[in-house]
């Protein structure tokens, strides 16, 4: 007969206890999403969202590719109502969902080959139409914002006249009593998400219309109120409110304060002492929110030492009581050394037809030059004849790399295969993501990168038009180095 121990039997009782429970709660707060794009097979779909709301930095959290069906299931964690958005292609669209919730999202149907490249999609996006569904019946949360939206739109463009005259005061207040009869109290009493975007899009237009003082919308919407991060309607009114706030919005906040407590005391605390001088910001979650949107602001403002900048910022991110301002400081940090001049360029991998994969590390040791372009823009096939003399000049100091970004792979093929370029020619093979880390907004462009992985240069002269004379002068400045 085995005796077991009974502390032992207890421990794993209670470690089942704590993984069951686990496991339970990580279901209540798991989103997923069953999708069907008819034309969209074996593309990759991306579900995005706002990693925060001050920088607006696209975080990834979850991505597929879409089966020969034309079928697609996401899912990903989250612990309130978000706003996500898709990524396939050049395309961006979204909606909101809620913790727990199971929604099926059909799209129509897309000719993927009819889909004129020549539109810049980063002017005009593309938008895939699609009906979102949970429980077989329209999702409700994003139903009632957009009906919501739809009326606060009818209602701006009869009153269009008014509101740039300001005479909006007692029309608003009708519109106001009558969508609180359709919205509020009626069919949203339970949902907290969206009452609060309800009210902020009103605050929003308050502000707009002059309806309300600004000391009265801080004392309403701001002061003592919870910070709602993932609340779209409420960050978009609070970066409209503290826009530029400690430079002019303040009378309290002096700009020689500002200076002294960056530039030369390079202090955290001194700068959230200053900051403190408004009443406004007495709680402490409110003002390092506020500090951490002036220190963004700072950075590019030549009066503050960029230096001491990204210092407070690191104390931030490193030392701050509060997670989501830890998350925010990390993100502005990331934002102004991204494609900026001596720091390290995002990394790139590309596979090419034989499944051998290509990346930055295989040109370490000399200075790189990277191209995008495409097939269809005449002046991308000019200036790839043009850098065929470049490449005869400096391809003992310079590797060249040029990645097509057409989305059919045969006209890249055909163009390569008709010229015979010297140097490095790759397809990107649909890596849109990459197109984005790297910033590419035209065809063809251009990145000077140092044999030490860092940027150089984004976005240089073209080769017909003054590259040549930019590659003298960074091979000169760093054999002088």
């Amino acid at each position: 007969m085995v005796m077991r121990n009974k502390k032992s039997v207890k421990t794993r009782l209670l470690i089942f206890i704590l993984l069951f429970s686990t496991a339970s709660a990580a279901d209540d707060f798991t989103v997923t999403i069953e999708g069907s794009f008819p034309g969209a097979e074996n593309k990759n779909v991306r579900v995005m969202k706002y990693d925060d709301q001050i920088t607006y930095t696209h975080k990834e959290i979850d991505n597929e590719v879409i089966d020969e069906d034309g079928l697609f299931n996401l899912s990903f964690v989250i612990h309130e109502p978000v706003y996500i958005f898709y990524r396939i292609d050049h395309a961006r669209m979204g909606h909101f969902v809620e913790p727990g919730n199971t929604y099926e999202i059909q799209f129509d149907p897309v000719d993927f080959d009819t889909l004129d490249d020549r539109r810049n999609p980063y002017i005009e996006r593309w938008h895939f139409s699609f009906e979102l569904f949970n429980n077989n019946e329209p999702d409700r949360l994003n139903s009632i914002i957009s009906e919501f939206n739809n009326h606060f739109d009818e209602f701006l463009l009869e009153h269009f006249s008014n509101v740039r005259r300001r005479r909006l005061n007692e029309p608003f207040q009708q519109f106001r009593e009558y969508t609180d009869s359709l919205f509020v109290l009626d069919t949203v009493e339970d949902n907290s998400f969206f009452k609060n975007y309800y009210e902020y899009k009103f605050a929003s237009y308050y502000r707009v219309a002059n309806i309300r003082s600004n000391s009265s919308l801080f004392k309403n919407y701001i002061i003592d109120k919870p910070v709602k991060y993932e609340n779209t309607q409420y960050m978009s009114f609070f970066n409209t409110m503290f826009d530029k706030f400690i430079f002019a919005g303040s009378r309290k906040i002096q700009i020689y304060d500002l200076r002294v407590s960056v530039n030369e005391r390079n202090s955290y605390d001194a700068l959230m002492d200053t900051l403190g001088k408004d009443t406004i910001l007495h709680n402490e979650v409110l003002r390092e929110l506020v500090m951490l949107k002036g220190l963004k602001d700072m950075y590019d403002n030549p009066e503050f030492s960029k230096t001491n900048v990204k210092s407070i910022l690191e104390q931030v991110k490193n030392n701050s009581k509060f997670p989501e301002h830890r998350k925010i400081a990390s993100n502005i940090l990331n934002s102004i050394t991204q494609l900026a001049e001596g720091y390290p360029v995002p990394d790139l991998k590309l596979k090419n037809r034989e499944e051998e994969i290509i990346c930055l590390d295989d040109y370490s040791g000399k200075f790189l030059l990277i191209n995008f372009w495409t097939t269809w823009s005449d002046n991308s096939i000019d200036e790839l004849s043009a850098l065929e003399d470049l490449y005869e000049d400096y391809s003992d100091q310079f590797e060249f790399l040029s990645i097509s970004v057409d989305r059919n792979y045969e006209d890249y093929k055909n163009v390569k295969n008709q010229n015979q370029y010297s140097w490095d020619i790759y397809h990107f093979n649909g890596n849109f993501h990459m197109l984005d880390r790297y910033g590419v907004r035209r065809y063809p462009s251009f990145i000077l990168i140092d044999p030490d992985g860092n940027l150089i240069k984004n976005m240089t002269p073209l080769p017909s038009v003054g590259l040549k004379s930019t590659i003298e002068k960074i091979l000169s400045n760093w054999n002088k180095e």
